[in-house]
């Protein structure tokens, strides 16, 4: 079910870029297009420092993130962390210890 709602916020982010891609080429009118321009470079820093951190944190596990993995966290952010903590950081289950 994680992972229906993983894919699902990933088409958001597309739409989203999309419409920057769009509004790019194509301004809209007025205020908006300043806004959104604003916010779409706001949101790539945001999702470059992402890359870096993220980057940093499976270099120092002694690890290579992929061209793709680092692709997938500047296109869908937080939304792509998810599949590097799942394919990198992720610790496996121990299920020998129970709880009393």
């Amino acid at each position: 079910m994680t992972t229906f709602f993983n894919w699902l916020a990933k088409l958001g982010m597309l739409a989203v870029w999309g419409l920057w891609s769009y509004n790019w080429f194509v301004p809209l009118e007025g205020l908006a297009s300043a806004i959104l321009t604003g916010m779409g470079f706001l949101v790539l820093v945001l999702h470059l420092l992402q890359v870096a951190l993220a980057a940093s944190a499976v270099k120092a596990m002694k690890q290579q993130m992929t061209a793709w993995d680092k692709l997938n966290v500047l296109l869908f952010g937080t939304f792509g962390l998810i599949d590097i903590r799942r394919k990198y950081l992720q610790m496996p289950n121990d299920n020998s210890v129970k709880a009393p």
